[in-house]
């Protein structure tokens, strides 16, 4: 079975994604700040990104969904 880091990695592979679909896509039950924790000791390899979110009248919300940036393949 893959490891939290690799499946992370496996769902942001193409571009980066919210912490919901990172969630919906492999099935971590993790919580925002248990994949902070995991891009915290991974800074190498990710790097946290928020991404715009917009209410019904399109004003923008702050901050935000948070989500992941895959920044490089281990060697």
């Amino acid at each position: 079975m893959k490891s939290q880091v690799e499946r992370i990695a496996a769902a942001v592979r193409g571009e980066p994604h919210s912490f919901d679909y990172i969630r919906r896509a492999t099935g971590l039950g993790l919580t925002d700040d248990q994949f902070r924790a995991v891009v915290a000791a991974n800074r190498g390899r990710f790097k946290l990104v928020r991404f715009m979110k917009r209410d019904d009248e399109g004003e923008l919300i702050r901050p935000g969904r948070l989500g992941v940036l895959l920044r490089a393949e281990p060697a």
